[in-house]
C-alpha cells in the first residue's frame, strides 16, 4: 500500500469513527428540540463555507454524505434538510 492509500485509508476510519460518536451523542441527548435547531444552524454554516471553497463540489460532496450518515442513524431525531 502505498502512501497516498495508507492516509486514504487512516482517513476513511477516522471518519467512520467520528460519525458512529456523532450518531450515539446525537440520539442520547436530553432535549431533541434544542438539539434539532442547533444542528440546523451549524448545518447552514458549514454549507456556506463550503460553498466558498476551492473544492466545492467535493467538499459538499462528503459533506452531505456524511451528514445524511449521522441523520439517518438517528431516527429519534426529526430529519433536518439535505
Amino acid at each position: 500500500m502505498n502512501d497516498l492509500e495508507q492516509l486514504r485509508a487512516s482517513s476513511i476510519g477516522v471518519q467512520m469513527a467520528t460519525l458512529a460518536v456523532l450518531g450515539a451523542l446525537v440520539k442520547a441527548h436530553p432535549d431533541q428540540h434544542t438539539l434539532k435547531a442547533q444542528l440546523e444552524i451549524q448545518r447552514q454554516h458549514a454549507l456556506v463555507f463550503l460553498t466558498n471553497t476551492p473544492l466545492q463540489e467535493q467538499a459538499l460532496e462528503a459533506f452531505l454524505a456524511s451528514w445524511d450518515r449521522v441523520m439517518v442513524d438517528t431516527p429519534s431525531l426529526p430529519s433536518i434538510g439535505g
